[in-house]
């Protein structure tokens, strides 16, 4: 699956956050961006917080910032047109539960990174992009840390996140196509990921 400085890097992203400058404050895209990492960067510094209790608040924040349904369809490519009900179904919870597992399993790799909104662009009707900066604990450079957040209807949600010009979305599209061609289809990317959560929670 995604290597491990991408997930690293995404999971920085995907976790700790600061609060932007003032000036970006109304905006929303760039608001959802910043509110997701600081309830995520609380949950992180909980010292009365167990590791379950932690994977659970945070499966609950991707699951209210995150449009996981557009990503997943994005990530299952030209397969989605041609999975079951069923399939879409069972990937679609196969792949939230595998963001959650992948991420959180690093929560302790995650402290004393800094993060910071440094502005935001619109990218076509209904989608914005939030850039960021991310400071790995003890790293040299931050990295360059994109949010692509989709604001045509309801509250904005974030859709993708890209890593130094790297989509983490993208990646996965890619690796779960070669994963589809061979396991089997899409059932046996189902069965990879369900496999690959169990042991990460092992």
């Amino acid at each position: 699956m995604a290597s491990r400085r991408l997930v690293l890097l995404s999971g920085f992203a995907l976790l700790v956050a600061a609060p932007p400058a003032p000036a970006l404050a109304a905006d929303k895209a760039a608001a959802v961006v910043t509110d997701f990492g600081n309830r995520m960067l609380q949950m992180l510094n909980d010292p009365q917080l167990s590791q379950a209790e932690r994977q659970k608040r945070f499966g609950a924040l991707l699951d209210q910032d995150f449009e996981l349904a557009v990503t997943g369809r994005f990530v299952l490519g030209r397969y989605w047109l041609t999975a079951t009900g069923q399939q879409k179904q069972d990937f679609a919870h196969a792949f939230r539960d595998y963001v959650v597992q992948i991420y959180s399993a690093r929560f302790n790799e995650f402290t004393g990174a800094s993060f910071t909104v440094t502005g935001e662009r619109p990218e076509g009707p209904g989608t914005a992009i939030v850039r960021t900066t991310v400071m790995q604990r003890n790293g040299p450079t931050p990295a360059k840390v994109d949010w692509r957040v989709l604001t045509e209807a309801g509250s904005p949600r974030i859709s993708d996140v890209i890593i130094d010009g790297i989509s983490m979305s993208l990646t996965y599209r890619q690796e779960f196509a070669s994963a589809i061609e061979h396991s089997g289809g899409v059932s046996g990317l189902i069965a990879q990921l369900r496999a690959k959560t169990s042991t990460a929670g092992q």
